[in-house]
């Protein structure tokens, strides 16, 4: 017998199919569904089918062979072949090889259709088996990979920490260093303010205390003056003078002191600025180090589950496929077993018909079964099977089964997956340089048959991708400015300002590089030159004119720069609504003279009367300071309204043509020989009165072109509009009303005459 093909079994055709999957195990039930033939209960398994007989035929077939085969039976057409008489016992003995065959034909179509449906539906759940190992084996290999990654960024975090120790460090000793330097720069300015100290006791010893105009002999200032590289002075004048030169020393060592004590500030704030820097870069890389230790502690917890649950999994697998090959084995053992049965019953059967001399009873010969539709088409339902006699049984053979019920669609019915609310994200894994952030939710119901999956548990997002290190972003470039001069070559800009600032150790370049401010030359048709009698046709802005009067000017000068600032007062068109001016000096101290006015003949008063040669070292800052105060408080606004083009030619810009609110122009004009005692201080009020948008103009007289390295630091850009050099004293003491009109083309935008 060759299993799951047509077999042949005393004349009956017994048609099987291949049972190429296994089940599980018969682990068989009781079921109350009698056995027909028999009446005795049947072990059947879970999943076999049960059969029914159909209308009853069965059993009416059944009856008339038994009742042909009973004892005392006989029949109308006489006995068996030849029409002897009957033998009772051979009859019920064949009658009794029927019953069995029936009984066997009855176990053999529940074997063979338990082993049709058993096999499929482990054949399936073998198959979804397949499909969970690979995705289970898929979730593996991408914790496995985040796990490694993880593993990877520990060492390149823990270099890092090592980096930023060395670099910390290294800052520690700049430091020092810086700090080092500073404390040996304080020691040569103490002996420098001793050596001062003994000078001043020379001095007095020769001048005085410099409150008399006393004659002294030269010998006891000469020192002064080689110090200072003064030419030689009228002896009426010698003693003023040195005084004069020894103030400037004094200024010059207090503006260093002042100059060190501000870089010693700024410095240890540098160092604390470093510390704070190098403490939060280790605490982050701490932070990201631990970041990281958990994420690996995460990974591998996840890994080991994840592993389990493939080897669960993979297990079940392999379980479903030894069953499989069980279960056909078995199949293929009892389907033998039962066609072996039924071959012998068949056998004793034809020869105890031969032997009482009837003909060999013959089985009927069926067709293949005919399957209704399932009864539901999931959850569990039944359905027919069906088939018909082709051939009859003859003298008293029995027939297999007409109709089966089987049981069908045992899958569970589509059920979508139904999953809680995501949790709220995680905090960012990183600070900088690109983080991420995780959420989770849960399955609250799990998807069955076809329903929709239930998709990722785990969400992410990247956060924090901001650079820890990064340079800042320049905005996009301003349109160009008006010309800062009418004509003779004025200056036009274009800036760019910081869009974002740099992080952490980021390079930002300043304000005034390449990158950030460019310059173009505007307006080079040549001015006409300003005479005794040229003016200012209008101007809206106040200024202020400040005057050194240190020791350095002499009376002389002094007067000169007096007379220029008086000619100026009379050429701008004061106006308490256009224009004002104010005066100053400074020296040793500053000094205001007269506030902002837009009375002319007020001011030539106070030039008269109150302005003084104050002798003394020159304190720029203080002067600049003041003049600061004068414009703060100063009424620049409510200024009538300009046609476009007029406001054009003064440097400024309408910002609203129909609107009487204008922003007048603040100028400080600064007369000076350029020895000035604090360079520092005056540097730092001068970067706080261009930031305040005042513009300062410096107009240097004598020598002072010849170390006027600090002017550029002090005026506003462009540098070359904003610094006259008049090179010769006595030229500028003898024409006032020329050296007015140069200072004229510089400050005003509309000049007549």
């Amino acid at each position: 017998m060759k299993f799951g093909s047509n077999v042949l079994l005393g004349g009956y055709l017994l048609v099987f199919g291949s049972c190429s999957v296994g089940v599980n195990s018969l682990a068989a039930r009781r079921k109350d569904a009698p056995n027909p033939v028999t009446g005795a209960n049947e072990l059947i398994a879970d999943d076999d089918v049960e059969w029914l007989l159909g209308g009853g035929a069965y059993e009416a077939r059944l009856s008339s062979f038994l009742a042909r085969s009973g004892s005392g039976s006989s029949s109308d057409e006489g006995g068996g072949p030849g029409g002897g008489a009957r033998n009772s016992d051979g009859d019920d003995k064949i009658g009794d090889l029927g019953r069995s065959i029936a009984s066997a034909y009855w176990s053999l179509d529940q074997k063979i259709q338990e082993c049709k449906a058993r096999p499929q539906a482990l054949r399936l759940a073998s198959s979804a088996a397949v499909t969970e190992v690979q995705e289970a084996a898929g979730a593996l290999s991408q914790v496995r990979g985040k796990l490694l990654q993880s593993k990877a960024e520990l060492p390149e975090s823990l270099e890092w920490r090592q980096s930023l120790q060395a670099f910390q460090a290294h800052s520690a000793v700049d430091c020092e260093k810086a700090k080092a330097l500073q404390a040996e720069e304080r020691r040569e300015l103490g002996a420098e303010a001793a050596r001062l100290q003994e000078l001043e006791g020379v001095l007095k010893g020769q001048c005085g205390d410099g409150s008399s105009a006393k004659a002294a002999s030269t010998a006891g200032a000469a020192a002064f003056f080689q110090l200072r590289g003064q030419r030689q002075w009228p002896e009426n004048e010698v003693c003023a003078r040195a005084h004069d030169a020894f103030d400037e020393l004094q200024g010059e060592l207090k503006d260093k002191i002042t100059r060190l004590k501000a870089d010693q500030e700024d410095t240890n704030k540098a160092c604390e600025s470093e510390i704070v820097f190098w403490q939060g870069q280790e605490n982050f890389t701490s932070k990201r180090q631990e970041a990281i230790r958990a994420s690996i502690k995460v990974a591998s917890k996840l890994l080991e589950n994840a592993t389990k649950e493939t080897l669960s999994k993979d297990a079940r697998r392999q379980n479903l496929s030894a069953e499989v090959l069980s279960v056909e084995k078995s199949c293929r053992e009892e389907l033998s077993k039962l066609l072996g049965e039924i071959a012998e019953l068949q056998k004793a059967r034809s020869e105890k018909a031969r032997e009482i001399g009837e003909e060999e009873p013959q089985d009927c010969q069926v067709t293949d079964w005919q399957e209704s539709p399932c009864s539901v088409s999931c959850g569990g339902g039944t359905r027919s099977l069906t088939r018909q006699v082709l051939v009859p049984a003859t003298n008293g053979g029995t027939c297999r089964p007409l109709q089966l019920q089987q049981k069908c669609s045992n899958e569970d019915c589509p059920n979508d997956c139904t999953l809680s609310t995501w949790s709220s994200w995680s905090a960012c894994s990183a600070e900088c340089d690109g983080g991420f952030q995780e959420r989770r939710r849960n399955i609250t119901t799990q998807p069955q048959g076809d329903g929709v999956p239930c998709g990722n548990l785990v969400s992410s997002r990247p956060c924090n991708s901001r650079a820890c290190e990064r340079d800042c972003i320049l905005g996009d470039w301003s349109d160009w400015s008006t010309c800062s001069m009418p004509c003779h070559g004025g200056t036009q800009r274009r800036s760019r300002e910081v869009a974002e600032p740099p992080l952490g150790s980021g390079f930002c370049p300043p304000q005034n590089s390449d990158v950030r401010l460019v310059r173009r030359p505007c307006n080079l048709e040549l001015c006409a030159q300003a005479t005794n009698a040229s003016t200012c046709g209008s101007i809206f802005a106040d200024m202020v004119f400040l005057v050194d009067n240190s020791g350095s000017i002499g009376q002389e000068l002094l007067e000169a720069f007096g007379a220029v600032v008086g000619e100026l007062g009379r050429r701008f068109p004061l106006d308490a609504t256009q224009a004002q001016v104010a005066l100053a000096s400074f020296s040793e101290t500053a000094t205001l003279i007269s506030n902002l006015t837009a009375d002319g003949k007020a001011l030539d008063n106070k030039i008269g009367s109150e302005l003084q040669w104050g002798e003394g070292a020159a304190f720029l800052g203080r002067g600049l300071a003041l003049a600061e105060s004068l414009l703060s408080n100063s009424d620049t606004k409510n200024v009538p309204n300009r046609s476009s083009n007029s406001m054009k030619n003064l440097g400024l810009s309408a910002r609203n043509e129909t609107s009487a609110d204008v922003q007048r122009a603040r100028t400080v004009v600064v007369f000076t020989d350029g020895r000035i005692s604090d360079a520092f201080g005056a540097q730092k009020v001068a970067r706080r009165l261009r930031k305040e948008g005042i513009r300062l103009v410096y107009a240097l007289v004598g020598r002072a072109k010849e170390s006027s390295g600090l002017f550029p630091h002090l005026a506003s850009e462009p540098i070359e509009e904003n610094i006259l050099f008049f090179p010769g004293r006595e030229e500028f003491i003898a024409d006032p009303a020329s050296m007015a009109g140069k200072v004229l083309e510089r400050t005003c935008y509309d000049l007549q005459g």
